[in-house]
């Protein structure tokens, strides 16, 4: 909407209210109206518009990952976190959910989920972009990992396994 790109946003919600009075089952029109309602921090009524996109297509990922920014920015995380994991269950390869669920649970406190999670999105976006440079950092953290075990528990590594007890 070029109401919505020209930041005259008041005029966009009117657009697209009129798009979905003459078409009540255009998920488009409800998803953009919550984004510009989210702009405006008018967050009850972008709640509203993807969840009637939701209800409208129960598989629309983008009116889950956009309803779970408002929930988040409610700071209302669970439902945020809920949302987030509708997306993944839909989409396992979808960066986005998982960065915003890491947030969230970073926000709750719970900082192993929170890196879990930012890990697991930037794997997906490097892999989604650059496969060849995936395969290279896999190797070099599998590398970094087996380096820190073997610091760790050094009666695990090859060279200390057959020592006598004593």
């Amino acid at each position: 909407n070029s109401f919505q790109e020209l930041k005259e946003y008041d005029k966009a919600i009117l657009d697209y209210s009129k798009a979905i009075e003459l078409e009540p089952n255009n998920i488009i029109a409800y998803n953009n109206q919550g984004v510009v309602y989210k702009q405006l921090e008018k967050y009850d009524k972008a709640i509203f518009n993807y969840s009637k996109a939701i209800e409208l297509e129960p598989n629309n990922i983008i009116a889950y990952l956009n309803r779970g920014v408002v929930f988040a920015k409610q700071k209302k995380y669970d439902k945020s976190i809920q949302d987030n994991n509708i997306a993944i269950e839909l989409d396992p390869g979808n960066s986005m959910a998982y960065n915003n669920r890491g947030m969230d649970y970073y926000e709750l406190g719970d900082y192993q989920k929170f890196l879990q999670d930012q890990l697991k999105s930037k794997i997906l976006k490097i892999k989604a972009n650059k496969p060849i440079f995936f395969i290279l950092v896999i190797f070099l953290l599998v590398i970094t990992l087996l380096i820190k075990l073997r610091r760790g528990n050094p009666k695990n590594t090859p060279t200390n396994a057959n020592t006598p007890k004593q």
